[in-house]
């Protein structure tokens, strides 16, 4: 088998992640934007595309990836993030529609969990490119 990468973005660093990871990489222009994980993959036939659930600490946390122009998008879910929501969490699941259930978390220093109004359970429409909050 052969795999091949596709950047989304491109972050090089030596610094070592601490317990205040939050704060510093907010504060840090290159890491807010550059630092992304992704956490979960789905791929809907009926699309011919790869949803994909990232972490990332400026809540651009939803995208897909189209396997034939090699491209990403943004699924724009910043637009509607809290602060500190910055992780797809676990899972994508497809209702074999036009509908993704999933939900997200928060990722900060403990210090800040009063700030925090935690993580959130939503539904992305594929077709209309509209999410429902549900919890």
């Amino acid at each position: 088998m052969k795999v091949k990468r596709y950047v989304l973005r491109d972050l090089k660093t030596e610094r070592d992640l601490g317990a205040d990871e939050y704060k510093r990489s907010v504060a840090d222009p290159d890491m807010y934007r550059n630092r992304v994980g992704f956490d979960c993959l789905l791929y809907i036939e009926k699309y011919k595309k790869l949803f994909c659930g990232l972490a990332a600490f400026d809540n651009d946390i939803f995208y897909t990836f189209d396997p034939a122009t090699k491209k990403y998008e943004s699924l724009g879910y910043s637009k509607i993030a809290e602060k500190y929501e910055v992780k797809i969490h676990r899972s994508l699941t497809f209702d074999g529609n036009k509908t993704i259930y999933t939900a997200t978390a928060c990722l900060h220093d403990a210090s800040l969990y009063m700030d925090a109004k935690g993580g959130r359970i939503f539904s992305y429409d594929i077709e209309s490119k509209k999410y429902e909050t549900l919890a």
